[in-house]
């Protein structure tokens, strides 16, 4: 059963027009190759986890490190020995003058690194409980590398930690925006 176009000038648009054998009832359909190109080849393998706790055991002692030989100076300077006084990062301080919610953070983990907890509570309070969650990541990161076997205990006790531990990231930047209103006058 056709169906013939109902003006016989017409044409059927050469979208429609079928440029194989015509389906009669009853037969399989042939299969034709895709005019589209083969699909790529799958993407590899993610790294072995292992690494994603090497990257997250090196990022920690790097700050730490570095709070630790780091020196601050008067208003907002901050050295570091070899290089100097290095340059004001925060954008938003130098082109407009009003603090970002990270401004301070690199003070504070210098002077916690150096035991002036004073100064570290007045420059960020936020800042000194993220110092503490810094350092926290360090022992957590070993005890995920640890292929020991008394250490599996470590292992399992990880595995429910690490999504809490996101949930408190999360939580401490926050705060620090929420640190940043207050201290803007907003509420």
């Amino acid at each position: 059963m056709t169906s013939e176009p109902r003006n016989p000038d017409h044409q059927p648009s050469p979208l429609l027009r079928q440029s194989g054998p015509t389906l009669r009832v009853g037969e399989p359909p042939t299969i034709q190759p895709s005019p589209f190109p083969p699909s790529p080849q799958p993407p590899p393998p993610l790294p072995h986890p292992a690494s994603a706790y090497w990257v997250w055991l090196t990022i920690p002692t790097a700050i730490l490190l570095l709070a630790s030989i780091m020196t601050t100076g008067s208003d907002r300077q901050v050295s570091l020995p070899g290089l100097g006084v290095l340059p004001e990062t925060c954008t938003l301080h130098s082109r407009f003058g009003i603090d970002c919610p990270g401004c301070g953070l690199t003070r504070t983990f210098i002077h916690l690194a150096h035991g002036n907890l004073d100064a570290a509570w007045t420059l960020n309070p936020v800042g000194s409980l993220l110092f503490v969650f810094v350092l926290a990541q360090i022992p957590l990161a070993i005890g995920s590398l640890s292929k020991n076997r008394s250490f599996r205990a470590v292992q399992r006790i990880m595995e429910r930690v690490t999504p809490w531990n996101q949930i408190l990231l999360i939580g401490l930047l926050v705060a620090l925006l929420v640190q940043w209103i207050v201290r803007l006058g907003f509420v």
